[in-house]
């Protein structure tokens, strides 16, 4: 079952991926593209991104393009709970690169299996 905090944390994204909400090919022709905040970065430099999802206490995710990342190559990490607080979820991306570009987007999975997702943001490799 998949839950939206509030309306302003619902996603703009096709509904096939881990988005919640309407997807682009749902909209109808008058209305306006969705619009996604976007961070441009330099290939090489490191990159944080918030989990905009508030008191995360399940397991944190975050997605590109609607695709799950791993975290066990060293390149992405996870900031983690501390001293029994909610887990911060922040993803930091260390030396990015160019397949790093997408759209990316924070899941949390709580304890009783309800599924949030975040306000997607779209990074913008440049140089490509």
């Amino acid at each position: 079952m998949l839950e939206s905090p509030s309306a302003s944390m619902t996603s703009s994204l096709n509904t096939n991926g881990p988005g919640v909400g309407v997807g682009v090919e749902e909209m109808a022709a008058d209305e306006p593209a969705p619009l996604i905040p976007q961070m441009k970065i330099k290939p090489g430099q490191e990159l944080k991104l918030k989990c905009d999802l508030n008191n995360t206490y399940g397991r944190i995710t975050w997605f590109l393009n609607n695709k799950p990342i791993r975290t066990d190559n060293g390149r992405y990490a996870i900031q983690g709970p501390t001293m029994n607080r909610a887990i911060e979820g922040r993803l930091t991306i260390n030396n990015v690169l160019p397949e790093d570009n997408g759209i990316w987007q924070c899941h949390e999975t709580k304890f009783d299996g309800k599924e949030f997702f975040s306000k997607p943001i779209w990074v913008v490799v440049l140089g490509e």
